[in-house]
């Protein structure tokens, strides 16, 4: 239906509190709660391996832009900031691992969940967006991260009061590193193959609620309160988006229908699809201004839509206020 509208909540309580809102104004509103799935490839090698091939990657763009000649897969200079990125990380943290197992023993604390807090708060606290953040060195914190998850995924060490132990000996270098960072395009790919990578499918199934809406949606909102309580609610954002690019040109469409309607106390679809073919909105309040064109084929769809919801009534040949219309006036 073109006057239907969907907004997806992550929120059961607000989704519930926008139905109240839109019930209390006269609108059908129905919640219902659907799953969906997301998806990613995730690889894992060994440390030496990754580092390996992104080595390969950067000195493979590097030989390209000396002798002009292409490379053998996609890889645009942003893609070689994201993989140079990301090999800084890695050797950063391979170094980081080698320093923590030297001269360790079995049942050594190796590290505590106090450096870990420390480092996560100290990247959450660093500054955003201003001069300060060019001076913030992450080298001193960003690598506790993807250690602390090497580590405990690779069971090398176990949790005690005092810390994380050292419970096996290993070459840090071997230790697997799992990431979502992975090539996408085959050739690429296939460049990693010399370093024994796995690549894995994950899915992840969730739940999302849904608020459908009802015609009379457009007609509800004489103060434009609306898009204020929805931006207040947590909404998902491009189905938030999607409706109020919706919502706005769509009460436009709904409001001038309604005003010929009332202005000729009748009209037929046939004079009604003429006069809303195309009509203009002039801009209001520093607004730009809009245009709509409408085909004849849509007038009807509308048409039938607003009867349905009785807002309209009558036949094509006379058109007037349906029940739900008339209870507003």
């Amino acid at each position: 239906m073109i006057l239907e509208e969907t907004l997806i909540f992550h929120s059961e309580e607000d989704a519930s509190v926008f139905l109240e809102y839109l019930k209390e104004r006269g609108v059908r509103a129905k919640k219902s709660n659907r799953g969906y799935s997301t998806a990613e490839t995730v690889i894992t090698c060994s440390l030496d391996g990754y580092i390996s091939w992104l080595s390969a990657v950067a000195g493979d763009y590097a030989a390209s832009q000396g002798d002009g000649s292409p490379l053998p897969y996609p890889c645009s200079e942003t893609d070689l900031r994201v993989f140079e990125q990301q090999l800084d990380l890695l050797q950063r943290t391979l170094v980081k691992l080698e320093e923590l197992l030297m001269n360790k023993t079995i049942g050594d604390v190796v590290y505590t969940k106090d450096q870990v807090q420390k480092a996560i708060m100290a990247l959450l606290s660093r500054p955003q967006g201003d001069a300060e953040a060019l001076f913030f060195d992450p080298g001193e914190y960003d690598v506790w991260i993807p250690i602390d998850i090497i580590f405990r995924e690779n069971h090398v060490v176990v949790d005690s009061p005092d810390g994380y132990r050292l419970d096996m000996t290993v070459d840090p270098g071997s230790l697997l590193y799992t990431s979502s960072f992975n090539p996408d395009s085959p050739e690429l790919r296939k460049r990693t193959e010399a370093y024994n990578p796995t690549f894995r499918k994950e899915y992840y199934v969730s739940s999302e609620c849904t608020v459908n809406t009802d015609p009379a949606l457009y007609l509800c909102d004489e103060m434009h309160a609306i898009p204020d309580i929805i931006s207040s609610l947590s909404v998902d954002d491009a189905s938030r988006d999607t409706f109020l690019e919706n919502y706005y040109l769509k009460r436009q469409i709904l409001a001038m229908i309604m005003t010929i309607v009332a202005h000729n106390e009748s009209v037929s679809l046939i004079d009604l699809s003429r006069e809303i073919a195309c009509f203009s909105i002039p801009a209001d309040d520093g607004s730009e201004g809009c245009t709509i064109h409408l085909d004849p084929s849509i007038a009807k769809i509308l048409v039938d839509e607003l009867i349905a919801a009785k807002l309209l009534s009558g036949t094509n040949r006379l058109l007037k206020f349906g029940k739900a219309m008339r209870k507003k006036g």
